[in-house]
């Protein structure tokens, strides 16, 4: 009798300890054939919620929201993302997208320690050139992250951010509308292969050398 209630006690607090969408969740978001992570920040104020698409230390914040009912509501500017989801035992599910038929799913988890992130890895912080392409790359080191910027000639984009697994940095990034992930693996010359892979686009590889030890050319 006593072991029953305390499984149930156990049951309550386990369902119902998440009443609202406050703080820090990850999720995953399944972007065509792509599941990418992503960590979005909540912060409620009786029914207005604001919800933060987390890139290390880069947040890309809604401009309106509510939470009511149980469902999450945000919205990314007039022309940005919608997200739409519905809490319930202590997960999101949901959507998110530009509306109509361009809407990716998703679900979250409140933030918890106990999960296992990876590692720091090595530290492979520097300005990188991706020969014989329009890439660049710059990458440092956020406490146990490693967060990636792709630079191009009309700009730059990100951070990726992620951590090692063992073998290679596993980093991803999702605001709402653009998704990508980055694999890297560091090469035995110092160098790094690249493995960039996009919604709707085949996985490019890259190889890239640090911008201070590449060799003048020339005599």
């Amino acid at each position: 009798m006593i072991a029953n209630i305390l499984t149930l006690v156990s049951l309550a607090l386990t369902y119902g300890s998440v009443q609202t969408p406050d703080g820090r969740w990850d999720g995953t978001v399944t972007h065509g054939t792509l599941k990418i992570p992503f960590t979005i920040n909540f912060e409620l104020k009786g029914k207005a919620l604001s919800g933060s698409f987390v890139h290390g230390d880069t947040r890309i914040s809604s401009t309106e929201g509510s939470f009511e009912a149980g469902t999450v509501r945000l919205s990314f500017g007039a022309s940005g993302p919608r997200l739409e989801a519905t809490l319930l035992n202590g997960q999101l599910q949901g959507t998110v997208g530009t509306g109509g038929k361009v809407v990716h799913p998703f679900t979250a988890s409140q933030f918890c320690a106990c999960g296992y992130e990876g590692e720091a890895g090595p530290d492979i912080s520097g300005t990188w050139e991706v020969p014989d392409s329009n890439l660049g790359l710059a990458i440092r080191r956020k406490g146990e992250d490693t967060l990636a910027t792709i630079t191009l000639p009309n700009g730059e984009w990100g951070p990726l951010t992620g951590r090692f697994d063992g073998v290679s940095f596993s980093l991803h990034y999702f605001d709402g509308a653009r998704a990508a992930l980055l694999e890297i693996e560091q090469r035995k010359d110092g160098g790094l292969e690249l493995k960039l892979a996009e919604p709707g686009a085949e996985v490019k590889k890259y190889r890239a050398v640090q911008a201070t030890s590449r060799k003048p050319s020339g005599p």
